[in-house]
């Protein structure tokens, strides 16, 4: 549950309750009925935590990370 989605991950991978203005007193009743949705079905709470899992071992793999430095550093240092 979130507040915000820059990048729309929230939204693949939970629940968006929209953006919160001020200093976010008010908010909480927004983010319950996400909440219990997720404590009440074994089977959504899995498939999600397994989708984002998946997308970040697609997205956030070490051999890419070694990639993208090693190509900073040749341009920053060499």
């Amino acid at each position: 549950m979130s507040a915000f989605d820059r990048e729309n991950l929230v939204k693949n991978f939970g629940s968006y309750v929209g953006e919160i203005e001020g200093d976010g007193d008010n908010s909480a009743e927004s983010f319950i009925e996400p909440i219990k949705s997720f404590l009440e079905d074994d089977l959504l709470c899995s498939r999600t935590a397994l989708a984002a899992i998946d997308y970040i071992k697609k997205t956030h793999s070490f051999r890419d990370f070694e990639a993208n430095i090693r190509s900073i550093i040749r341009r920053n240092f060499y």
